[in-house]
């Protein structure tokens, strides 16, 4: 995870949503001064690493939420997953159910796909 790149995503959509999000920060342990900081210097290079870390951990987790409601996004995961569903006579049998399993259980991972879907929902 790059935690400055990801923590750039989220200023991105805290930029202009700061009434939604800042309920959602506070609940997820953001004090008043971090988000304070948050709004005086929006550019990630000039906030403590400790909170750059905070939101880049946080732009996983929103965006993690966001796929989560996505029906056409779990679709395509799932189609995802059959393709790698494989029998046991394959070759790569053991290698496709590790991904499979890094599907499911990698937040991060997770997240990335979403991204690439989004990219291409909007490339359409």
């Amino acid at each position: 995870m790059n935690y400055y790149t990801n923590a750039e995503k989220f200023m991105k959509i805290y930029k202009g949503h700061e009434h939604e999000l800042g309920p959602i920060l506070r609940d997820d342990s953001f004090t008043l001064g971090e988000i304070a900081t948050m709004k005086k210097n929006p550019n990630v290079w000039h906030l403590p690493l400790d909170l750059v870390i905070k939101l880049g951990k946080e732009y996983v987790y929103y965006t993690g939420e966001q796929a989560a409601q996505d029906p056409d996004f779990h679709s395509v995961l799932n189609r995802i997953k059959e393709t790698l569903s494989s029998g046991e006579d394959e070759p790569y049998a053991s290698t496709a159910d590790a991904y499979r399993k890094m599907l499911d259980n990698n937040l991060d991972v997770y997240v990335q796909l979403y991204e690439v879907y989004l990219q291409n929902q909007n490339n359409k």
